[in-house]
């Protein structure tokens, strides 16, 4: 089958078609901004899993994590900590850094107990008690500076929602029988947890991460099912890979309408991030019908693409991405070790850039140039959700409204910028002058 692949870059903007699907993916920089002003002293980390509690609330965790005070120019000061895990509390967008040991001495969220320590995967929420899927490391020579650890196994680790407290764990079995890591990505479906893993597999003489999946009827507890690529079997070393997409250690899997979705960083720190459409929780997801999405601007490391499916706006999903610049320079910048956060619209405009004005929504929008703030009206009292663009397209300002909204635009360079307002499957668009 021959395949036509278009795909449209901007910077900050990307427009791709596959099969006669669209995907816009828009830079959220007003999400990073969240992250800004976390209290408790985080200040930069990798990993970036959310769990969404059943209160509303979301539990953000994070692998190695810088804890301190930072300067004005946004480096890091004198005195801080480096944790092996850390997590944020996010309700509302108020967050709080939680670890273990005291802020004098602030210690890896979750411990091991020994010279091992934790990084995070995902998990679930059960009978009222947090269960995270941790992996555990230790320190290996290899001789590479930031690759000098080693793969020990993976743990459940029980946590209380009112405090977030340890309350138990159990080492992981199933990993050491089948070789393939569970638990990067949970995804409930029709009474079933999928648990997804990576299994490191050798082909034609090179190692990739290979996607896996389980399933769980009931509690976590409760026996295990796994994919061979025809059925599920209750043999964990009868697992077979569920797409030849070769993955990083954390990526996604997510259902959209009638479809599932695998999502994937290019894998040995690729720029390119991937989407690879399927028809069931366990695939198989298509090599061929798959889609480069995004490919990351930064100069240094990227990787480790995920979403969050609960800050899902107007049909829009919130994926992140992690970067790294290396430990010196992070201490120098912490936004170079903090994660980035796209917009995947599957759903865009026909337009294929922000600057073409497009008119199916009637909204009044004043004043234009604007320096102050930005007055936006739609009739009919429609829900709507307007989305403001700087000029390389990164999204700079978002608002739910219905009727009426004002965006303060006051500390915002001048410039010409881009509004797209979207109220159901209607759509304004059109350009705004700064000053």
């Amino acid at each position: 089958m021959k395949s036509v692949l278009l795909i449209i870059i901007w910077t900050g903007f990307f427009l791709s078609s596959l099969f006669g699907q669209q995907y816009e993916v828009t830079v959220d920089s007003a999400f990073k901004a969240r992250f800004d002003q976390v209290e408790g002293g985080w200040l930069c980390a990798d990993a970036s899993y959310s769990l969404h509690l059943p209160d509303g609330r979301t539990l953000w965790l994070y692998g190695d994590t810088f804890i301190g005070e930072k300067d004005y120019q946004g480096g890091i000061l004198p005195g801080y900590h480096f944790i092996r895990n850390s997590a944020i509390v996010d309700q509302g967008g108020t967050l709080q850094t939680l670890y273990s040991g005291t802020p004098s001495s602030p210690k890896a969220f979750i411990p091991t107990g020994d010279s091992t320590w934790y990084w995070p995967e995902h998990g679930m929420v059960e009978n009222d008690t947090i269960k995270l899927f941790m992996g555990r490391f230790k320190s290996v020579d290899r001789g590479t500076p930031g690759f000098n650890f080693g793969f020990v196994g993976i743990d459940v680790v029980w946590l209380s929602p009112e405090n977030f407290g340890v309350i138990g764990s159990r080492h992981l079995g199933y990993t050491d029988s089948s070789g393939v890591r569970y638990g990067n990505q949970v995804l409930r479906h029709d009474g079933y947890a999928y648990i997804y893993g990576r299994k490191d597999e050798n082909i034609e003489g090179v190692t990739f991460k290979m996607p896996h999946v389980a399933r769980v009827e009931g509690n976590l507890s409760n026996p295990w099912q796994f994919y061979n690529g025809n059925e599920w079997v209750n043999d964990p070393a009868k697992s077979q890979r569920i797409s030849d997409r070769a993955v990083t250690e954390q990526y996604a899997v997510f259902k959209r309408d009638k479809r599932f979705y695998l999502l994937t960083h290019e894998a040995f720190l690729g720029k390119n991030i991937y989407l690879v459409p399927g028809n069931a929780p366990e695939g198989r997801f298509n090599n061929l019908q798959q889609q480069v999405i995004y490919t990351t601007p930064e100069t240094y490391n990227t990787y480790n693409t995920w979403i969050h499916p609960q800050f899902t706006d107007d049909g829009e999903y919130l994926l992140s991405y992690n970067v790294n610049g290396g430990f010196s320079d992070i201490v120098d910048n912490t936004n170079l070790y903090r994660p980035r956060f796209l917009r995947l619209d599957f759903t865009p405009d026909t337009a294929t850039t922000l600057d073409k004005p497009s008119s199916g929504l009637e909204a009044s929008v004043f004043p234009n140039p604007a320096s102050a703030v930005v007055n936006i009206r739609v009739e009919e009292d429609h829900r709507c959700v307007a989305a403001l663009y700087d000029n390389n397209g990164r999204l700079v300002a978002r608002e739910k409204f219905t009727g009426s909204t004002s965006i303060l635009v006051s500390g915002y360079p001048a410039g010409v910028y881009h509004l797209r307002l979207r109220a159901d499957k209607q759509m304004h668009r059109q350009n705004i002058i700064i000053r």
